[in-house]
């Protein structure tokens, strides 16, 4: 019975230490389960993140398009333009900015087109896509038609018998009949029945070599 009053009177005595104890031990166990916790590295999981892909350069399937990428747009090729010959003859007179003789008018004169000497009546196709942008005539230069090729690239046919054949705004394809020739140009009439073709680029006469396609040019 003594025994057990001196523990007690022990316990009375070092209530407010052993209490004090407790607190201290309690808050050394809640620091060292937190520094515990916070230590912890995170997965993808616990983050909330997710890791992105890997790509792999030399994987095919990194080139499929999932949707996840923006669209590259294509890079539009563009078409070489190429004249065909608009008529089946001969080449006599060349595409000259230097004054050539004129045997119809005895004179020098620059002579911005290319002259194709052909039988009256020979058909004249269009060297290109285009619309027929007008169709006139009048009696120094017979019938003359002008297409269109877009880009400022135009074609003129000149000494064409008139006729039914083209209409202004017609669609027109490459190789496609137009006219026919004849001898209606009388600033050449010597020269005889030819097509008398020029091309115009941005408003300016130049020499068709640079979109006829010849064997030899």
């Amino acid at each position: 019975m003594k025994s057990e009053n001196k523990f007690l009177m022990f316990l009375k005595k070092n209530a407010f230490y052993l209490v004090l104890g407790f607190c201290i031990l309690a808050v050394a166990l809640s620091i060292t389960l937190v520094l515990t916790l916070g230590n912890k590295p995170e997965t993808p999981a616990d983050s909330g993140e997710q890791k992105p892909p890997v790509v792999n350069p030399d994987d095919p399937k990194d080139d499929e398009d999932d949707g996840n990428e923006p669209d590259v747009p294509d890079v539009p090729t563009v078409e070489e333009v190429v004249f065909i010959m608009p008529v089946n003859g001969t080449i006599t007179q060349h595409y000259s900015e230097d004054p050539v003789f004129n045997g119809t008018l005895g004179i020098y004169t620059a002579h911005k087109a290319m002259d194709i000497a052909a039988a009256e009546g020979s058909e004249v196709y269009a060297v290109y896509d285009g619309v027929v942008e007008s169709v006139t005539s009048n009696y120094l230069d017979g019938t003359t038609i002008v297409i269109d090729h877009g880009n400022g690239l135009k074609s003129i046919y000149n000494s064409l018998e008139d006729g039914d054949g083209v209409n202004v705004g017609q669609t027109v394809k490459k190789g496609d009949v137009i006219a026919n020739v004849s001898a209606t140009y009388l600033e050449e009439f010597s020269d005889g029945a030819h097509l008398h073709f020029s091309v115009e680029e941005n408003g300016v006469l130049i020499n068709p070599l640079t979109y006829l396609e010849l064997e030899e040019k």
